[in-house]
């Protein structure tokens, strides 16, 4: 693990997966991706609890272990506030992303009739121009649409996204993350497809002595997998067809999935 994450430091994927262990510990993942767009797990930790002082051992742990985190450019999570504070005062050089899946989804979950007291057509007009938002591609086309929502939006809408979003507006709308060099990631689904993986060989709630012996089983599989990829990449190299000379300065350097981006 700590070779795969200084071979490629500089995104990192965090989240937690429950209900793997009879003693209900989450288990954290940290994941970066390679330049083949494979996932690497960077660590792995089980902790008793999601609170800030336990976050806060595990990523200092993590750091003391793998000095090269001084070079990540930015963490994709969720929006958990305990977490994205721990990470700020840990990697205070790193940006945060929230996962574009969990931005919809939370902005589903607060923007209702009962929590915001609107109807159901206030509702659906706010979510419309939120949705709208996320997709923003530059800060202009963020402050027309911002505006378009503070004349329209309830004034109960406007008081929760002012508080809990608009601040943060380089962390959640896409056009402004791709600035912190995300390759291009959205969301987590590349952890959410590794928690899978554990949930699919893992039985819910497994003793620990279960779920290590599994763990690494899954570990072998997924890097057997890269693996498998990454020998096809040398084997099977493709033919450069560009007409374009100062596209094969590129391709000389990269990887087929990094240059067809």
């Amino acid at each position: 693990m700590t070779e795969s994450f200084e071979a490629y430091p500089e995104v990192v994927f965090a989240d937690a997966t429950y209900k793997l262990l009879d003693l209900r510990l989450p288990v954290y993942v940290l994941m970066t991706e390679d330049g083949n767009g494979q996932s690497e797990i960077a660590a792995i930790g089980l902790l008793v609890n999601e609170e800030e002082i336990t976050l806060r051992w595990f990523f200092e742990t993590f750091k003391k272990y793998n000095p090269i985190s001084a070079k990540t450019r930015v963490y994709i999570t969720d929006k958990d506030m305990k977490e994205r504070n721990v990470i700020k005062q840990v990697f205070p050089n790193a940006a945060l992303t929230i996962c574009l899946f969990h931005t919809l989804r939370t902005f589903n979950r607060e923007i209702t009739c009962d929590k915001r007291n609107i109807t159901p057509n206030e509702r659906d007009t706010a979510k419309e121009i939120i949705q709208n938002i996320i997709y923003c591609k530059s800060e202009l086309e963020y402050d027309k649409l911002y505006k378009h929502l503070k004349t329209v939006a309830p004034e109960t809408v406007i008081e929760y996204y002012n508080k809990n979003w608009h601040g943060i507006r380089d962390e959640w709308v896409i056009g402004m993350t791709y600035m912190t060099g995300n390759f291009m990631n959205k969301t987590n689904n590349r952890l959410e497809s590794f928690n899978g993986k554990l949930k699919s060989v893992i039985s819910c709630f497994s003793t620990l002595e279960d779920f290590v012996e599994k763990l690494f089983i899954v570990l072998k599989c997924v890097r057997l997998e890269r693996d498998k990829n990454a020998v096809k990449l040398v084997q099977k190299h493709p033919i450069q067809t560009t007409q374009t000379p100062e596209l094969h300065n590129y391709y000389d350097l990269l990887t087929p999935y990094a240059f067809n981006f």
